[in-house]
């Protein structure tokens, strides 16, 4: 009896420490700013995420990770800016679409969000009012209140200032 009572109180424990972990990706504390190689916009990433960037042609894309690949994989996603962005469509019919709206830059824009079974996946497309580019911004997030993750990180999305 002792041993189902200490595999419940550590399963237990363990669970109250993961939930209370993945709080932190979404809380307004450690967040930072980042610059986006090679142009003068930054945003925020929780201090979990990563950033790297790849120069195209006429267009740099930007990857978003976790820092730790070894962790249970929680969001991921990335940038496109260029002057040819394209919106990914659902692969299938069984998708529920939703638009939620948001504010980038002081304009109104929508999150367009896709979900199926265990993966929300979530994008928007707006210009950047500049040399005709525009930011295609886009994440799947594999636990629910992540997708909260990629709404914060559009919405802190600035011009830095020189």
């Amino acid at each position: 009896m002792k041993t189902i009572f200490k595999s419940l109180l550590t399963t237990l424990a363990i669970s109250a420490f993961l939930i209370s972990c993945s709080d932190a990706s979404t809380s307004d504390s450690n967040w930072q700013r980042v610059t986006l190689d090679g142009t003068n916009m930054s945003l925020e990433l929780p201090p979990d995420m990563k950033i790297r960037s790849k120069r195209g042609e006429d267009f740099m894309l930007y990857f978003i990770t976790q820092k730790d690949s070894a962790a249970p994989k929680t969001w991921s996603g990335g940038i496109y800016m260029g002057s040819h962005p394209a919106p990914f469509e659902p692969g299938n019919d069984s998708v529920v679409k939703m638009k939620v709206p948001l504010e980038i830059l002081g304009a109104a824009e929508t999150l367009t969000v896709f979900t199926h079974r265990q993966s929300t996946f979530g994008q928007t497309v707006f210009s950047l009012k500049a040399d005709n580019v525009s930011m295609h911004m886009f994440g799947t997030a594999w636990q629910s209140t992540y997708i909260d993750t990629l709404k914060r990180m559009i919405s802190t999305v600035r011009k830095n200032e020189n």
